[in-house]
């Protein structure tokens, strides 16, 4: 059985969970998983009054508060069975400050789906600046791992009896816009269309390029990191039970068995299970989500994924090379109307004291900068430290680890390569 790893990003109330549910919900073979989540969302409906529309994005979300108030927020993966392939996709949060979650997301992930609702009012397909944030931190992930970047673009709340093939082409000619002014030229792009209308538990009525998706899904290839070195990217802190904390994520490289130790920010920790998707398995190789528990859980109450468990380095502090993508950024925002609420304002310039919030493997940190080795042509070659956490960021050494800078409001400014 082929595994692909995805994730879909997009903004707030964009239709990403609708879409996977509708796919898992369509297509899958989880029929058991399906009934269970069917029997959740009924009790939430008749006792909570969570309307039958929220049916396919609850399939997808794992927390009774998400679904109750509509909306995901918290990162978390599923298995989507479609004969011999196996799509794990990572469902995140649309809100600007869930763009930590893109990053981490994108490191476990072999493809990205980007979902861009319609607007009815503007009568177009509505780019946000979370889509922007989302893009630019995907694209720097895949260069980072030598890959081309692809990006399947579904255009969502599609109204199928107006022309909709207006909205594919302005959508296309927005991307390539976007893409020539941040000089992501190399990016692949494939667009779908989805309108999905739940009346039902078993009323749905959809209409989309969902098997064309598929299709090209199957002939993703996988995301690998060419070491013998064991490395586990963990994803998330999970607890089974009120008791027991696991740890889920992906395995990089290598193989993890049980009883195997493995090296990690919190001291040597041995593995006594493994599962994936429910199933207690004894190893897992490459391309294998899973959640592992060890022996001792003394993980830290902040831990928000990104850490590597495994053969690792540690970046505390050493050179950086910045790339300045504040005057990019407002660019686009100008000509694409992406306005903010919240207030925008990344340091006029950067210097000895400047200090800013990144995501390194997905976990957001602040870097301070000690000195500005170099500046020539919008890049800046930095001496920084961390300087928010006490331990150490762990790394792969296998690859250019990427970032992306913020200021605290999360507006992205600028990226940058260890």
């Amino acid at each position: 059985m082929k595994k692909i790893i995805i994730n879909i990003e997009g903004s707030v109330n964009s239709g990403k969970s609708t879409l996977l549910g509708y796919l898992l919900w369509k297509y899958s073979s989880n029929k058991d998983y399906i009934a269970q989540k069917t029997r959740i969302f009924q009790i939430y409906n008749k006792q909570y009054k969570v309307p039958i529309q929220e049916y396919l994005a609850n399939l997808i979300q794992i927390t009774s508060d998400e679904t109750i108030r509509q909306m995901t927020s918290k990162s978390h993966a599923v298995n989507i069975t479609i004969g011999d392939l196996q799509l794990i996709a990572i469902d995140i949060g649309g809100h600007n400050r869930y763009t930590y979650q893109a990053h981490l997301s994108t490191v476990e992930s072999d493809t990205t789906l980007f979902a861009i609702p319609i607007d009815e009012i503007k009568e177009k397909a509505y780019l946000k600046n979370t889509m922007l944030t989302h893009l630019i931190t995907t694209y720097l992930v895949r260069k980072a791992f030598g890959r081309t970047p692809e990006f399947h673009v579904i255009i969502t709340k599609t109204d199928m009896e107006k022309d909709y093939d207006k909205y594919v082409s302005q959508v296309k000619s927005d991307l390539e816009k976007i893409s020539k002014i941040l000089g992501m030229t190399d990016a692949r792009f494939y667009y779908y269309t989805s309108s999905i209308i739940v009346k039902g538990i078993n009323d749905i009525q959809a209409e989309g390029q969902y098997e064309e998706l598929l299709k090209n899904l199957e002939s993703t290839v996988q995301t690998r990191i060419n070491s013998s070195k064991t490395v586990f990217h963990a994803r998330d802190i999970m607890n089974p039970t009120e008791n027991i904390k696991v740890l889920a994520g992906r395995v990089m490289s290598g193989k993890i068995q049980k009883n195997d130790v493995l090296n990690t920010p919190y001291g040597e920790q041995k593995v006594i299970q493994i599962e994936e998707f429910g199933q207690k398995i004894y190893s897992a190789d490459p391309t294998s989500y899973i959640a592992i528990r060890f022996e001792r859980d003394n993980f830290p109450l902040n831990f928000k994924g990104g850490e590597v468990l495994g053969n690792f380095e540690y970046f505390s502090n050493g050179e950086i090379t910045l790339l300045d993508l504040r005057d990019t950024i407002k660019r686009i925002q100008d000509e694409f109307e992406l306005k903010d609420e919240q207030y925008y304002n990344p340091p006029s310039k950067i210097q000895k004291g400047t200090k800013f919030y990144t995501t390194i493997n997905g976990y957001r940190t602040a870097l301070k900068v000690e000195e500005v080795i170099a500046e020539e042509n919008k890049k800046l070659r930095l001496k920084v430290r961390i300087e928010d956490r006490v331990d150490k960021i762990s790394v792969f050494g296998e690859i250019r680890n990427t970032g992306i800078t913020y200021e605290e409001n999360n507006k992205i400014w600028g990226a940058f390569v260890l």
